[in-house]
C-alpha cells in the first residue's frame, strides 16, 4: 500500500494543473446549465413534476455537471493506456513492482481527492446564493462524498476497460467517444432517471447511473435507500475491475508474445 500512497503524494504535487484544469471546466458551466434549466421550465410547465420542485431541478443540475468536472480527468485513462501500448513505453511499467491498473487508478484518485473540495464548495455557494430551500443535511454531504468516490473509480474502470481494448483493436479513442455519448444520455446527467418511463427504468440498474446520478440524489436526500446504493456500486467495481485485470493479463501475454 505504502507504493500506491507514494503516487498519490506525486500526484498532489501537481495540485496546481489539476486545480487550474478544474476551474477551466467549472467556467463553461453557466451555459449548460441556462440551457438545462430553461428545459426543466418547459417541463415543469407543460409536464407537471409533482413533489419536485422547480428549484430540486436546479440544483440537480448545477451539482451533476460540477461533478462532471470533478469526475472527467478519469476518462483520460483510455488514452494513457492507449498510448502506453501503442508506444512500447507499457514496457517498462511491466518492469515496476506495482501493478499497472492500480497505478493508473491512485494517480486519478489523487486528481479527485484535489478537485473534489473546490466542486463542493461552488455546489455550497450555489445552494446559497439561489435560496433554493433545499437544505444540505451534513449526514447527506458524508454520503455524496463517499458515493462521489464509488462513481468516480465506476468511471475510471470502464474507460481503463476502453483503452485495454487497444491490445487488439487500434480504434479505440473513437470507442472512448461513443461511450461518453452514451454516458451523457443515459446516466441522469441529462434526464434525471426518474423522469423517465417504466421501459427505461434498466437504467437504474447499469453501472453509468451510479456515476453522477445516485451521488446527487444522495445529496439531495432523494436516493431511497442508500446502503443499497452502496452495495450496487461496491458490486460494479468488483465486476468490472476483475473484467480490466482479466482482460489486461490477456492482452498482456498477446503483447509480450509479438515482442511488445
Amino acid at each position: 500500500m505504502k507504493k500506491y500512497l507514494v503516487l498519490i503524494s506525486l500526484e498532489l504535487k501537481k495540485m496546481k494543473e489539476y486545480f487550474l484544469n478544474v476551474i477551466m471546466m467549472i467556467s463553461t458551466l453557466p451555459v449548460q446549465i441556462m440551457i438545462y434549466i430553461f428545459m426543466i421550465y418547459w417541463l415543469n410547465e407543460y409536464q407537471k413534476l409533482g413533489e419536485f420542485k422547480f428549484s430540486f431541478f436546479i440544483m440537480y443540475y448545477i451539482s451533476i455537471l460540477i461533478l462532471k468536472s470533478i469526475m472527467m480527468p478519469a476518462g483520460t485513462v483510455c488514452y494513457y493506456v492507449y498510448e502506453d501500448i501503442r508506444s512500447g513505453d507499457l514496457d517498462r511499467y511491466l518492469l515496476l513492482p506495482i501493478s499497472y491498473i492500480k497505478k493508473k487508478y491512485f494517480e486519478n484518485f489523487a486528481n479527485f481527492i484535489i478537485s473534489f473540495p473546490l466542486g463542493f464548495l461552488i455546489i455550497m455557494i450555489a445552494n446559497l446564493f439561489l435560496q433554493t430551500g433545499e437544505k444540505l443535511i451534513f449526514l447527506n454531504i458524508i454520503y455524496f462524498f463517499i458515493s462521489a468516490l464509488l462513481g468516480f473509480t465506476i468511471l475510471f474502470f470502464i474507460f481503463e476497460i476502453v483503452g485495454i481494448l487497444s491490445f487488439w483493436f487500434e480504434n479505440t479513442l473513437s470507442l472512448r467517444d461513443i461511450v461518453w455519448i452514451v454516458i451523457q444520455i443515459f446516466s441522469g446527467e441529462m434526464i434525471p432517471l426518474f423522469l423517465l418511463t417504466e421501459k427505461f427504468q434498466f437504467l437504474n440498474y447499469l453501472p453509468i447511473s451510479y456515476i453522477y446520478y445516485y451521488p446527487v440524489m444522495i445529496l439531495q436526500g432523494k436516493s431511497g435507500d442508500i446502503l443499497y446504493v452502496f452495495l450496487m456500486q461496491i458490486i460494479w467495481i468488483a465486476v468490472l475491475f476483475s473484467i480490466a485485470n482479466f482482460a489486461f493479463k490477456i492482452g498482456v501475454n498477446k503483447y509480450e508474445s509479438q515482442g511488445g
